[in-house]
């Protein structure tokens, strides 16, 4: 029996990590990093997470790697950082798929309940957007029918 590492906060009975998205992975490595004080690690682990964040369109990676950062014993705001920096100015792609039909968004409703400090902090910087290209106007000024569609489209 492999003996557990007193103290990590990450644990080797996750089986996802056989077969995950390599920003999970680098996501798990920046938070060991972290936990076990390993700066070059750590900024090797953040290079890589950015990028290969854009390419993770696989829903439950996606929605693993947004678990793991924000995990409650986790410590990471530069993740999370990046992570709402590439979310915001791709919000149609995160929430209605790549643009393909066969491609399911990443960016769920389960997800945003599962994980509310993630969209707790998604959810201003989405406004910020949308005060700042005038959208909420725009949607003023249109039916209600088309205001949803013009907010995806304009971000």
């Amino acid at each position: 029996m492999e003996e557990e590492v007193e103290g990590s906060i990450l644990h080797d009975d996750d089986t996802f990590l056989e077969q995950c998205h390599p920003c999970y992975f680098h996501a798990r490595m920046y938070i060991e990093a972290g936990w076990w004080k390993i700066p070059d690690l750590k900024v090797k682990a953040k290079a890589h997470f950015t990028k290969t964040f854009m390419d993770n369109p696989d829903p439950k990676s996606f929605a693993k790697t947004i678990e793991a950062i924000y995990a409650i014993n986790t410590t990471c705001p530069e993740l999370k950082d990046e992570v709402i920096k590439f979310i915001v100015p791709n919000m149609m792609m995160f929430w209605k798929g790549a643009g393909v039909s066969t491609t399911p968004p990443v960016l769920t409703r389960e997800l945003m309940e599962l994980v509310p400090q993630f969209t707790y902090e998604l959810f201003p910087k989405f406004l910020d957007i949308c005060c700042d290209k005038g959208l909420f106007q725009q949607l003023a000024d249109k039916r209600p029918t088309d205001a949803g569609a013009t907010l995806l489209t304009n971000l």
